[in-house]
């Protein structure tokens, strides 16, 4: 069964779609998402570098590009407005939603990620290849309305203070409650006072699938969210927090807003709030 968002990797070959291989790891993994994909993808992917197709910044490492940079990438791999694209990482649901949502964001209505990532393709007996395609360059003309849905640290700090919109981190538990370090060196962990803590993980079951659009919406409510309430989703990076917003569209709940710079931009302001477990 297709879902609106995502696709599995049975079906994936049906959609004659243009995959995109998002492959990205933390700072404290050995592994590196270009030499991943050099080393094998899927045949006729095309790799989505995070961190060169971003805005440049001293003090946060991919920020989101702007949709200009983000059109002419995708003109640059011969991807056009009316493409199906289906976008991938190792796993399924971790750097592979961040793609995603940028996509949704510039309008691309094509957009799907795969359930289980390049994991599940393999293991269903999906092709995989070291050859790098190469493809004509299109052009990608920016839709005519735009409204590129990133917010920043003080409409968060705002949100918070007046309780306009819930913030959710999608980081694993220990880093939210302080217990456990981040993986950038020199950061402390902790969490934004009066912000959720959902980890990205919780979004998927034991075999790895994203859950089903009931299993979700029972999630969020049981979180404590509300549909009718602005939302706004975080992490470490930017990167997970694009889970949740995956998982809230899925739901059929309203798009979520992403906080690009997320928890490294709140926690290395010299007047950043931190709030600790049994501090």
């Amino acid at each position: 069964m297709t879902l609106a968002h995502i696709v599995s990797p049975e079906e994936a070959g049906s959609l004659k779609p243009r995959f995109v291989d998002a492959r990205w790891f933390l700072p404290n993994d050995e592994r590196v998402g270009r030499t991943e994909y050099d080393r094998l993808h899927i045949p006729g992917a095309v790799f989505f570098d995070i961190d060169e197709v971003a805005t440049p910044s001293d003090n946060h490492p991919h920020l989101a590009p702007s949709p200009k940079k983000l059109a002419n990438w995708l003109g640059s791999v011969g991807i056009t407005p009316d493409a199906c694209v289906v976008i991938y990482d190792e796993a399924g649901f971790f750097s592979a939603p961040r793609v995603w949502y940028l996509l949704k964001a510039l309008g691309h209505e094509k957009v799907h990620v795969l359930d289980g990532g390049l994991s599940a393709w393999r293991r269903v007996g999906g092709d995989v290849t070291s050859e790098v395609p190469a493809y004509e360059p299109a052009d990608y003309p920016l839709p005519e309305k735009l409204s590129w849905p990133v917010v920043d640290r003080e409409i968060v700090r705002h949100a918070l203070t007046g309780q306009m919109a819930d913030v959710v981190d999608a980081r694993p538990a220990g880093r939210f409650n302080g217990r456990d370090p981040e993986p950038r060196p020199g950061l402390s962990s902790g969490s934004m006072p009066g912000a959720f803590n959902l980890p990205f993980s919780s979004l998927t079951g034991a075999d790895g699938r994203f859950l089903m659009p009931d299993q979700l919406d029972m999630l969020f409510r049981d979180k404590g969210l509300d549909p009718a309430k602005p939302i706004i989703a975080s992490c470490g990076s930017g990167i997970s927090a694009c889970v949740l917003l995956l998982g809230l569209a899925e739901a059929g709940w309203p798009m979520g807003t992403l906080y690009d710079g997320s928890w490294i931009d709140w926690a290395s302001h010299p007047d950043a709030q931190i709030e600790k477990e049994g501090a």
